[in-house]
């Protein structure tokens, strides 16, 4: 089960599924960076994007639980993450049931959404 003790419960296997997919989406928005006028709004996005699925993945990697990050920051990662749901789910909702393009969505979701759960544990103890 999960590395992290206080509810959320997730097999190690799920886990490193979302931290290879988390480092692959990382890798491919950095392929897209050169794509774009620096300062664009599709630059700044793909930035916010790729500091978010950063920091998933270090959160994800730390079996200690102790990786933190300063609660402005925190929410400045959780939006882009939300972001990239919402868009899933709308996309989700168009594709063909059980499709290549569905299967791809639906690990994409749960992905970031093992990612958001992680985060807003950690931002929850930072409160504390």
């Amino acid at each position: 089960m999960s590395n992290i003790k206080e509810g959320i419960k997730y097999h190690e296997e799920e886990l490193e599924d979302a931290r290879k997919h988390l480092h692959a989406l990382t890798e491919n928005c950095r392929k897209m960076l050169p794509k774009f006028p620096e300062k664009s709004p599709q630059h700044t996005l793909l930035l916010n994007r790729i500091r978010a699925l950063e920091v998933s993945y270090d959160v994800l990697s730390d079996p200690s639980g102790k990786y933190s990050e300063p609660k402005e920051s925190m929410e400045s990662i959780l939006e882009p993450l939300a972001s990239i749901i919402r868009k899933s789910e709308k996309a989700l909702e168009k594709a063909k049931p059980h499709s290549p393009q569905a299967k791809r969505l639906e690990r994409l979701i749960k992905t970031i959404t093992i990612s958001m759960e992680h985060l807003n544990l950690r931002e929850n103890r930072m409160i504390k």
